[in-house]
């Protein structure tokens, strides 16, 4: 028998109070772009669709008259070249059940309720907003690319493409698998194992990917594939990466208006602080200013702090003794950095690891720059067309013993100024 009207009142009121109201709270801190990104919605901005007019080039109707006065004629205006950058949101949806027997006995008060739900709402929110945060990265550009092995059915994929987060609890995730170029559907299954860590020989001895699959009947060996989590190529956002070099976004075409495109360093190598220096002295001349938020993979963000490495890595055991003056200056030993803060020509660069990025970008971003824009940020629903207050976050299944939650968001990520951020797109990881 289903739970009364009362006691649905009661769970929804106190769902509203522990989780819907703290969405925020809930999202889990790896999730740098979904915590700290601002969300502005495009009812604001003509309805579905978010404009922004951006000015692409300087006036030029300018004269020179001379000392004398000796040009009396006024050379043609040359307006501002203005256009407009438009986007409409993706939405998205992930959903969860919880039994009717762990509702029944979480009824009786609200603590009771945080016991016997926290686990469901926080590993649904985190799956969402996990999932979330990958496509802001690389929506459209798929999870990554790997080659496949008939042996032991697997596809490899290799460090400079292997953003461990975006596999991260993966068994179970559904995929497609489309050809190299992303165009043809080859194979839709499932990933049964990961294995993050690993080389070409699926030893753990390199920092790439290797993921097991349950079919690979219609793969073919050695041959390089695509991967998109199942049915989302086509209905995904324009991940950062995507916006970043693309050459027509939002609208806008780059190759008319040069300030339309990122910074984008595509020499291959280490990262250093030599090469950072270097991009953001070019970008700067392209409008860059900073201060510039930088994310890198672990294995590519410690290139640039070759001390650092050589202590925490060296054969030799490069810690040395050190005298303190009293014993509670030896109880902990301290050694690493959070983040990196370099000053590049006047610009302000603050890097930091996540394992979203793939090891071969490194993105240097002006926060400044970037929101997220749509109808709706990540948030709890109830069931689709419910008229009663009782099913506001929770509602039964009429088929189930279970009470169905879900979320919901419609939003995609933005910028407008695009020549004032800074993407490395092909740096070697450290193995």
């Amino acid at each position: 028998m289903a739970i009364s009207s009362q006691t649905m009142q009661t769970l929804n009121q106190a769902f509203k109070v522990q989780y819907a109201d703290q969405m925020l709270k809930l999202i889990p801190e790896m999730a740098v772009l979904n915590k700290h990104v601002p969300f502005v919605k495009s009812d604001g901005k003509h309805g579905s669709v978010y404009i922004q007019p951006v000015i692409l080039t300087l006036d030029h109707g300018m004269t020179a008259h001379g000392q004398n006065d000796n040009n009396l004629s006024l050379q043609s205006p040359v307006g501002a070249a203005i256009r407009q950058a438009s986007i409409t949101a993706n939405s998205y949806s992930a959903r969860s059940w919880v039994s009717q027997t762990v509702l029944e006995r979480c009824g009786g008060s609200e603590q009771s309720f945080v016991e016997g739900t926290s686990y469901f709402v926080e590993s649904l929110t985190r799956s969402f907003s996990h999932m979330l945060e990958g496509i802001d990265w690389y929506g459209q550009d798929g999870l990554a690319s790997a080659v496949y092995e008939s042996d032991d059915i697997t596809l490899r994929v290799a460090a400079s493409n292997a953003a461990p987060f975006l596999f991260l609890g993966g068994e179970g995730m559904p995929i497609d698998i489309y050809d190299s170029t992303g165009v043809t559907l080859v194979a839709t299954t499932e990933i049964s194992k990961v294995l993050i860590g690993s080389n070409d020989a699926g030893t753990t001895s390199n920092s790439g990917i290797t993921l097991t699959i349950k079919s690979g009947a219609a793969l073919s060996d050695g041959t390089t594939y695509k991967i998109f989590r199942k049915g989302f190529k086509g209905n995904e956002h324009a991940g950062l990466k995507q916006i970043l070099t693309a050459s027509n976004i939002f609208g806008i075409d780059s190759t008319s208006y040069g300030l339309w495109k990122a910074n984008i360093d595509s020499a291959a190598g280490a990262f250093t602080y030599e090469k950072l220096s270097l991009a953001v002295s070019r970008g700067i001349g392209r409008g860059l200013t900073g201060p510039l938020s930088g994310w890198a993979r672990s294995v590519t963000l410690r290139q640039a702090i070759p001390s650092f490495v050589s202590i925490a890595d060296g054969a030799s055991n490069a810690f040395k003794a050190r005298n303190f003056p009293n014993a509670q200056d030896v109880s902990k030993l301290q050694h690493g950095v959070k983040s990196i803060n370099f000053i590049c020509d006047s610009v302000e660069v603050n890097l930091e690891a996540s394992e979203f990025i793939k090891g071969s970008d490194v993105f240097c971003l002006d926060m400044n720059d970037v929101m997220y824009v749509g109808s709706a940020p990540a948030h709890f629903v109830g069931r689709p067309g419910a008229t009663s207050g009782t099913e506001e976050f929770l509602w039964f299944r009429p088929d189930e013993i279970v009470a169905e939650m879900r979320l919901f968001a419609d939003r995609s990520p933005f910028c407008g100024a695009l020549n004032r951020h800074l993407i490395f797109t092909n740096i070697t990881p450290t193995s």
